[in-house]
C-alpha cells in the first residue's frame, strides 16, 4: 500500500509539472503540523519556480471554498486538512481546477477527476499512529523537487520523532 502512496504522489507531481499555470494556493491547518506542512509546501513549489500564496486556516469554510472555486485553471493544494471533504471539492470544483489533499484524517476519495486526494489514510495507512499531515507534505515534496532540506520540519509536529530525539540526546 505504501508503494501506491508512492506512485500516487508521482503521478500528481507529473500533472502539476504539466499544469499550464505555475501558481499555487496553499491552504493548510492552523496548528504546528499544518504551518509545518504549509511551510514545507510553500518551500518546495517555490524552489520548483511556482508562484505561492498561503493561507493558514482554522477548518476549510464553506463560504471560503465557495469563492476560492470560482476561479479556473489554477493550482489548490489543502494541507493538514479537507481529507474527510474531498467529494464536497470535487462538486465545487467540476473539473475546473487542479486540486491537491495532503492530509492524514479519515478520509473520502475524489469525484472529481482534477481533485486528487493523496491521504495516506485511503492507502491503509493510520493518521493518528503511522504518518502526520506535515509527513505527507514531505513526501510530496520530496517527489516534486528533491532532494528537499525541509525534512526537518515535518519532524515538529511528529510526536514519536520528538520523543526519539530527546530521548536519544541524553
Amino acid at each position: 500500500m505504501r508503494d501506491q502512496l508512492i506512485n500516487a504522489h508521482g503521478k500528481r507531481v507529473k500533472e502539476v509539472r504539466q499544469w499550464p499555470k505555475k501558481e499555487v494556493q496553499i491552504f493548510h491547518h492552523n496548528d504546528s503540523d499544518g504551518l509545518s506542512s504549509g511551510a514545507i509546501l510553500t518551500r518546495t513549489f517555490e524552489r520548483a519556480g511556482f508562484g505561492v500564496r498561503r493561507f493558514c486556516l482554522e477548518k476549510p469554510y464553506p463560504a471560503l471554498l465557495q469563492k476560492v472555486y470560482k476561479q479556473e485553471g489554477g493550482i489548490i493544494v489543502f494541507a493538514d486538512f479537507a481529507g474527510r471533504i474531498a467529494p464536497i471539492l470535487s462538486d465545487l470544483n467540476r473539473g475546473r481546477n487542479l486540486t491537491l489533499i495532503l492530509d492524514h484524517h479519515v478520509a473520502e476519495p475524489s469525484t472529481d477527476p482534477k481533485v486528487h486526494n493523496l491521504d495516506p489514510c485511503l492507502y491503509g495507512l493510520k493518521g493518528d499512529r503511522d504518518i502526520s499531515g506535515s509527513t505527507t507534505c514531505y513526501l510530496f515534496a520530496n517527489t516534486l523537487d528533491p532532494p528537499i532540506k525541509t525534512w526537518p520540519i515535518s519532524l515538529l509536529s511528529e510526536r514519536w520523532a520528538m520523543n526519539f530525539l530527546w530521548t536519544a540526546a541524553w
